[in-house]
């Protein structure tokens, strides 16, 4: 029995005719060349992908700072804020004060004026200049409490 194989004209003339090593190698050769283009491909995809990465990490720094700026400004605010509150309680706290100081003292001359509105013993002009002088002192107290309560 005998093994028939056709062979084309190209393969025939072919240097590589018959020989299988050299068959082989030219095998090898295109394989290796298959995944030689593979690995770069794959290569340029890793790079680009690492420079994306490396962007994202250069503008994910940059929001950091940026917000690190922002809590530095904020905590700056919040500093002077609760130093104008404090001023604010203390001025309020000096204000109260003295606005309990001007009715107690308001409070003291009207009881004046009225014990000097009921004494019969005082004569009428001495009285009435008493009772000016009282109704000014309340006058300015009221004025003053008026202005603090401006303030």
């Amino acid at each position: 029995m005998v093994a028939v194989k056709e062979f084309s004209w190209e393969e025939l003339s072919s240097p590589d005719f018959g020989n299988p090593a050299r068959q082989a190698r030219r095998q090898t050769l295109t394989a290796l060349e298959r995944n030689r283009h593979t690995l770069q491909e794959e290569s340029r995809a890793l790079q680009n992908e690492a420079g994306a990465k490396q962007e994202m990490q250069t503008q994910q720094r940059e929001q950091l700072d940026i917000l690190a700026q922002d809590l530095a400004r904020l905590d700056d605010a919040l500093v002077k804020i609760q130093q104008d509150v404090d001023k604010y309680q203390a001025r309020t706290a000096a204000q109260k004060r003295e606005r309990q100081r001007i009715r107690v003292e308001v409070n003291a001359l009207k009881r004046q004026l009225s014990v000097l509105q009921q004494s019969s013993q005082m004569a009428e002009s001495e009285k009435q200049e008493k009772i000016a002088k009282l109704q000014r002192d309340i006058d300015a107290l009221l004025a003053i409490t008026v202005h603090l309560a401006a303030q």
